[in-house]
């Protein structure tokens, strides 16, 4: 699933790309480019040679090796933990179901559902597609713990992190608050008594991370230094020093998506769009938004050209 190319078709694929063309003058161009090509290449050798136009491989100086999507509960109490649980498994879905491999680093459970959560998804080919799952993913809905049955309006945050094993960050040991907590078993089911967990918090920019995932305390706290500084770097990577020391600054407050479930419809912001099944989709069905989302890149590098 490295390329995309079996998860949509070569029509379907055409279709979309000419639905965003009007607005995306490098697609444009693309679109004629492989007009010239179309009677001496097969159909599968364009719908590839078009993917990767789409989702080139990374231009980092540093070999990256994949990302971290890292989930919070936001606003909504009972039903946002809820909600956080239920994108939380969406992922996981779609991973399992295009043998993706990734590993559940930390999820806190409670008993609604998902307070945070921490997945690395070891495959860089996906990160400019996930990328732009970065924000607030908000569902409208009534939840299943109102007795009142109104519709109520709940969000999570995503965030999503490159992971480079070695970032050529420093952090002082006097900048971090570490403590230790329960591990859990897989996906942080099941959680023994031995706190072999990690909690490190960055006192400057009050970043923080959980790691339960081992069983071995060195390795949880191995770990969460690696997502911390992976955390930190990619904030300067994206030139946004001067936001570093302020938390709440940095933050992506942007809504990407509304998950409405009564008029059965995602609304997508980044790119205007809606889709209709949206219990398919939260079942993990996420090719097309994540298709969307690479063709949303391509226009975005076409104007910085």
């Amino acid at each position: 699933m490295s390329d995309f190319t079996h998860t949509i078709s070569y029509s379907k694929l055409l279709k979309h790309l000419q639905g965003f063309a009007p607005f995306c003058n490098n697609l444009k161009a693309l679109l004629e480019e492989i007009k010239e090509f179309t009677h001496i290449a097969s159909l599968k050798e364009i719908h590839s040679y078009i993917i990767n136009q789409l989702n080139p491989p990374s231009s980092d100086k540093e070999e990256l090796k994949g990302f971290f999507l890292k989930l919070r509960v936001g606003q909504g109490g009972a039903d946002a933990q809820n909600w956080t649980r239920i994108l939380f498994e969406m992922y996981q879905n779609f991973f399992v179901a295009n043998e993706i491999t990734y590993q559940v680093e930390h999820q806190a459970t409670t008993n609604y559902g998902t307070s945070a959560a921490l997945i690395l998804i070891k495959n860089p080919h996906l990160y400019n597609a996930f990328k732009y799952e970065e924000g607030i993913h908000r569902v409208e809905r009534i939840p299943p713990f109102n007795s009142s049955k109104n519709i109520q309006t709940s969000e999570t945050y995503v965030q999503v992190i490159p992971y480079i094993p070695a970032p050529p960050i420093e952090v002082s040991s006097k900048d971090l608050k570490i403590e230790t907590v329960r591990s859990g078993g897989p996906g942080g089911q099941h959680a023994n008594k031995n706190y072999t967990g990690v909690r490190i918090k960055h006192l400057p920019t009050g970043f923080s991370v959980t790691i339960t995932s081992s069983r071995s305390l060195q390795q949880n706290r191995l770990k969460a230094i690696t997502v911390l500084k992976n955390q930190l770097y990619g904030q300067y990577h994206k030139e946004q020093k001067r936001q570093l020391f302020n938390n709440k600054k940095y933050e992506n407050q942007k809504l990407i998506r509304t998950y409405d479930i009564p008029q059965d419809t995602i609304r997508s912001y980044l790119y205007n769009l809606k889709l209709r099944n949206v219990q398919k989709i939260l079942k993990g069905n996420i090719n097309i938004l994540l298709l969307y989302n690479l063709i949303y890149d391509y226009c975005k590098r076409g104007k910085s050209d």
